[in-house]
């Protein structure tokens, strides 16, 4: 007989899921007994927080945010339950399966638990500065995109700066369908003097189709020195916290599960000269490719040396016998 006949799986379609996507989940039971039956006397699938059931097979039963089923298997049967879920909260999500199950007087009870991840396509903070020239002025534009498939409401923005002519505001601006952008500020502003910059913090916060909350923040330094535009990047709130080089935040309600970091591309149009770490690799791989090609000269300098030496073989002198005159064989 085997250990642990009965076999259960979670099986999730698609394996990218988002906040707000509905997606099926397959609960999987096999007896891998080939000669024995075993009776699942109880089996309870534990639902995480922020996944909704939308259906569910009849012989099923759900309450108190769990799913339970309870039969009996064939030796080889494979019983498929198949559950159709929606995402409503980002973040790491863990199902908890815990069965028991009897196979002839053996009875036995085990867990399994079982991950996903569910992301954002949330719209991020982004900007176009023209040609900065001392004494004129450059077109500067901040807005709110959604690159995403999905829409998101109640659009909050505020910003403040010391960019001048320019005050600090704070306004609705409803919702944000998806491929599309909302204006933030669009002004000529004039260029800074040279060794000089302006800051313009700016803050977008809005809520997805299942009322989840999002926070997005970024600062924006406009210099000749440095035109900050480093890509979009959502960051979980701790690694905000720990890191003061990154000029964007993704964040979420503080009663929210916290989400996974992503990356959006910038806009063509974004400034050039990018702001970030030099990079210490470049010298060290300059200084181990010359090592190297030191090595092989020498390489190759004794290889040669080797072959041109001539190789003196002395054949032994022959003397007269009676014997058959015999061949030698020389050997290098």
């Amino acid at each position: 007989m085997l250990n642990y006949s009965l076999l259960p799986s979670l099986y999730i379609k698609p394996r990218a899921i988002e906040s707000g996507d509905e997606f099926s989940a397959v609960l999987s039971l096999e007896n891998i007994n080939e000669e024995e039956a075993v009776t699942v006397t109880s089996l309870t699938l534990k639902m995480p927080q922020g996944i909704k059931l939308l259906s569910k097979p009849s012989g099923m039963n759900f309450n108190n945010n769990m799913l339970s089923w309870n039969g009996a298997l064939e030796p080889n049967e494979l019983l498929n339950l198949t559950l159709k879920l929606k995402a409503e909260r980002t973040g790491p999500k863990e199902f908890e399966l815990d069965y028991s199950f009897r196979e002839k007087s053996f009875f036995r009870t085990l867990e399994k638990k079982f991950s996903i991840n569910v992301t954002c396509g949330c719209p991020v903070l982004n900007y176009i500065i023209g040609t900065l020239s001392e004494g004129k002025s450059a077109n500067f534009e901040v807005f709110a995109e959604n690159s995403g498939e999905k829409q998101f409401n109640n659009l909050r923005a505020s910003y403040s700066t010391d960019i001048p002519g320019i005050k600090p505001e704070e306004f609705n601006l409803g919702e944000i369908g998806k491929y599309s952008r909302k204006n933030i500020l669009k002004e000529s502003i004039p260029s800074p003097k040279k060794g000089e910059s302006y800051f313009f913090d700016a803050v977008i916060s809005y809520e997805s189709d299942t009322e989840e909350r999002f926070y997005v923040k970024r600062k924006i330094i406009i210099s000749y020195d440095s035109a900050i535009a480093q890509e979009n990047r959502a960051i979980e709130p701790e690694e905000a916290q720990k890191s003061n080089t990154e000029n964007l935040q993704i964040e979420k309600s503080d009663d929210a599960p916290e989400a996974d970091s992503a990356t959006e591309e910038p806009l063509p149009g974004s400034p050039v000269v990018l702001e970030g770490k030099s990079s210490s690799l470049t010298p060290a791989i300059i200084i181990a490719a010359v090592i190297v090609l030191m090595f092989l000269l020498v390489l190759l300098r004794v290889f040669r040396r080797h072959k041109s030496k001539e190789i003196k073989i002395e054949r032994p002198e022959l003397k007269e016998s009676r014997e058959p005159r015999q061949d030698y064989i020389l050997e290098k």
